[in-house]
């Protein structure tokens, strides 16, 4: 059970740890890979993440602008981080060395409050009062 356990979080990163990678100027690249509907649905983000939609990986022609070599950190809002383990895996397959998932994703940075930002462009939602 404990190999499993350990097999399983073999790639996660706590808040923690991602800040302190960037404290000690090992500045992580931030990839939001939340689903279409989860991305759409909520206002926020981590501070200077990329949007990477998750199919996007799939694709033959797809390029990721960062070196090889540069720690990247997933998050998402699915159970188990289940996005952003499945887009960790495509990523080591395609080269990326040091792909790590961010554990408890953007739930988990909140609730380690740490610092988020809203999202640039929301969508306006109307609200009228049904009192006169």
């Amino acid at each position: 059970m404990f190999a499993r356990r350990w097999w399983r979080n073999r790639y996660r990163i706590v808040p923690a740890q991602v800040i302190g990678a960037i404290e000690t100027g090992d500045t992580p690249i931030l990839l939001d890979v939340r689903t279409a509907t989860d991305f759409e649905t909520s206002p926020l983000r981590l501070p200077g993440a990329v949007r990477l939609e998750p199919e996007a990986v799939d694709k033959p022609d797809f390029t990721l602008d960062v070196a090889p070599e540069q720690m990247i950190v997933t998050y998402c809002t699915t159970a188990d981080e289940a996005t952003s383990a499945a887009v960790a895996q495509k990523l080591r397959e395609r080269g990326f060395k040091r792909v790590r998932i961010l554990k408890g994703g953007l739930g988990g940075w909140t609730n380690a409050r740490l610092p988020v930002e809203s999202k640039s462009a929301l969508p306006s939602i109307a609200w009228k009062s049904t009192r006169a």
